[in-house]
């Protein structure tokens, strides 16, 4: 059994999130005990395709993965987790073993993306005093990611850029009593459980290349894009939205098979002192609106904002 770690001060910004993936019940409790002391939130799973959709829910701060998952290598996983963009390089991967790793073992992990390699049974109190460097940089990084006005996958603008350039473009139109729209689209999967990050590098590309200079392009969600269009009314939004997905269907098409259908919501104010709204309800509703679109089994691609939609 691993050494226990005395009691622990508590985290002064909240306990950090740790994705345990084991599929052995003693190793997976005997690590579960000793960050739990230590003042950790753990959520244990023990395969692949559990840890890809725990990361696209929300991003943990820490994350230990097993040499032996039921459904693949946690070497693997390493390795693949570094590419989503639901998580990326900045977030702290331990990858375990129930045996001695050997040389080449470490190795080949360390070269996938993590961190820290990890045997049965380790020592308690020097895995806490590494984590508890490993937490506050993750922290620090997410602060940094935050702070961007740049997703750093895309190059387009991030959600936090979008919001920024949707009160610019707000207060112009409330100027110059001018219309201002905004849709936002995301992929459907056409081949089953294809992995969204595609669809993400091919999305973003089609986009860059086919937005007008003057709409402001970003992602506004782990596979969700917003563009915002000034001086683009109602009959506009839609010319430019079935303009972009014939673009983006074509760019989901790959050796003659389309892998991502396309599924969007819009929103588009044709005169803002009219209807006086926040520059961030913008997005808001028309994402409220996409969701719409996508619980719809009407047959309907693209649906508009229509009030009744909650948040």
């Amino acid at each position: 059994m691993p050494t226990r770690t005395d009691t622990p001060q508590p985290h002064p910004e909240g306990p950090p999130s740790v994705l345990i993936a084991n599929p052995g019940e003693w190793s997976a409790r005997a690590l579960e005990s000793v960050l739990t002391a230590a003042g950790y939130s753990i959520t244990q799973i023990s395969t692949s395709a559990e840890v890809r959709a725990a990361v696209r829910r929300r991003t943990p701060e820490l994350i230990f993965l097993s040499t032996r998952l039921h459904d693949g290598s946690g070497i693997d996983l390493t390795a693949a987790l570094r590419e989503d963009p639901g998580c990326g390089p900045g977030v702290p991967i331990i990858v375990t073993s129930d045996e001695r790793m050997s040389r080449g073992a470490r190795l080949a992990a360390l070269e996938a993306g993590a961190w820290l390699t990890l045997t049965y049974p380790f020592d308690a109190e020097e895995l806490i005093a590494q984590l508890s460097a490993y937490a506050p940089a993750r922290r620090s990084i997410t602060q940094i990611e935050e702070a961007s006005l740049v997703d750093p996958n895309t190059k387009l603008y991030s959600r936090q850029g979008l919001e920024q350039r949707a009160r610019e473009l707000h207060a112009q139109a409330g100027r110059h009593r001018e219309p201002l729209a905004c849709v936002i689209f995301t992929p459907v999967p056409t081949q089953g459980a294809v992995a969204l990050t595609e669809a993400v590098s091919l999305w973003g590309r089609a986009l860059k290349a086919a937005g007008r200079q003057s709409d402001a392009i970003g992602r506004y969600g782990e596979a969700e894009f917003a563009v915002l269009a000034p001086n683009t009314n109602v009959d506009g939004v839609l010319t430019m939205a079935r303009r972009l997905a014939a673009v983006l269907r074509s760019s989901s098409t790959v050796k003659g098979e389309r892998r991502f259908e396309v599924q969007a919501g819009y929103e588009a104010l044709d005169d803002i002192t009219r209807r006086p709204t926040q520059a961030e309800e913008l997005l808001q509703h028309a994402a409220l609106a996409l969701a719409g679109a996508r619980s719809d089994d009407s047959g309907d691609w693209i649906r508009r904002y229509e009030g009744r939609e909650r948040l």
